[in-house]
């Protein structure tokens, strides 16, 4: 089979989509048969943010092709669409798997003239956004229902996101999940070969780690639904009440490297508020990029998940990977793979006294850090194995291919 994946990010600094298309596509082009034949061709059609399209070799039967994905124009996203046919022209794929909305909209314009099988994945949606007005309809609802209509199949990544395609009002049947897969040996890996450019990395954001008794990393990116307010007002708890005499040091590591207005804005109002309750020298707000992130948390003594809104978080089983003790809100999306101290602990959203707690607990609870951290790579071995992701996703691509002959 010859995939060709389309993620405006590969891989990202920040954002679950890309680093999904970045493992799907590398599970992908690592399977083989029993004859010890590659099962599948991959290609990734990404972003690049220049004009100038360029393709890039990474293994053997898998290839990055970088093009704009610039909005602009009569046509959007007309730059990649014109590139995009070009690599059709010589891949000839049989699967196109567009990821979130603007790769799926690309990948439906390849498919219609290739007449390969077309497949969606979305990494979140409209459901819970904050709006305003009763009358705004948020225009991505009516695309995913247009995406699901016109697609072969969607691929959720998790069970919680399938229950909300459902109640948008797409069968149950189109729907197939297909949980996210990590490389662990990958993520090991780099992990040991980042980790004396990430303590750089942190001393030139003056964070110098012998200065420090823990670390509490929060990895998720600069945006008002993952509560990082909850964060702040959990790290002054600590330090005024829970521990005044431990030295500590909290990071948010999900800064984007090309921050948009609403980013800068929503991280002064987090700085703002660390300043107001006497933590600013303890707060670090930073960006890594993905082989960057596995030495961070191998680095920390904790990671926090505070979204309010979060329909698995990839940022959780990336910590179980590298058995770092996770601490998270308890939705019903981190439900379906969290169980309450056993493979990490959780408290309710918004709850910055019980988060605070909570973190308090996982560093001065040695038997439940520890329960915790081998239960937690336990979980990711049996359900988020890289291996199995693209064994069913290529099991999938063929049952798609076998019904449509």
């Amino acid at each position: 089979m010859r995939i060709l994946l389309v993620s405006s990010q590969y891989p990202p600094v920040a954002g679950g989509g890309g680093v999904y298309t970045f493992y799907t596509a590398n599970a992908l082009a690592s399977l083989k048969t029993s004859g010890g034949n590659r099962k599948c061709e991959v290609a990734v059609l990404t972003s690049c943010g220049e004009s100038n399209p360029r393709t890039e070799r990474r293994k053997p039967n898998l290839r990055i092709h970088y093009a704009s994905f610039a909005r602009e124009g009569r046509v959007p996203y007309a730059a990649v669409i014109k590139y995009g046919l070009e690599v059709c022209r010589q891949f000839r794929p049989t699967v196109i798997h567009g990821q979130h909305f603007d790769g799926f909209y690309v990948a439906s314009q390849l498919s219609a003239v290739c007449s390969a099988a077309l497949v969606a994945s979305f990494h979140n949606s409209p459901f819970g956004e904050v709006t305003s007005g009763l009358e705004y309809k948020d225009p991505r609802i009516a695309f995913m229902i247009s995406a699901g209509l016109s697609s072969d199949k969607l691929v959720a990544s998790c069970l919680h996101y399938k229950r909300e395609l459902v109640a948008l009002g797409l069968s149950r049947t189109h729907i197939k999940i297909v949980w996210p897969g990590l490389d662990a040996g990958f993520m090991v890996g780099c992990a040991a070969t980042n980790r004396k450019s990430v303590v750089e990395k942190l001393r030139q954001a003056g964070l110098a780690l012998p200065d420090y008794d823990h670390l509490i990393l929060c990895g998720a990116r600069i945006d008002p639904s993952k509560d990082l307010e909850t964060f702040v007002r959990a790290a002054a708890t600590l330090k005024a009440r829970l521990m005044p005499n431990a030295r500590l040091a909290f990071v948010i590591a999900g800064k984007s490297a090309n921050q948009s207005p609403e980013e800068q804005a929503y991280q002064s109002q987090l700085e703002d508020m660390a300043k107001g309750m006497g933590i600013a020298s303890s707060l670090f707000v930073t960006s890594f990029n993905l082989q960057e992130m596995c030495s961070l948390y191998k680095l920390c003594d904790v990671c926090v998940l505070p979204s309010v809104r979060e329909a698995m978080g990839l940022v959780l089983i990336e910590a179980f990977t590298l058995g770092v003790p996770v601490v998270a809100t308890n939705l019903k999306g981190i439900s379906d793979v969290v169980v309450p101290d056993e493979n990490a602990v959780v408290f309710p959203p918004r709850d910055h006294d019980e988060l605070a707690v909570q973190i308090h607990r996982v560093l001065t609870d040695h038997a439940l850090s520890r329960r915790i951290r081998q239960n937690a790579i336990s979980t990711s071995k049996s359900r988020f194995s890289a291996t199995a992701m693209g064994n069913k996703l290529c099991s999938f691509y063929r049952y798609l291919l076998n019904r449509s002959q």
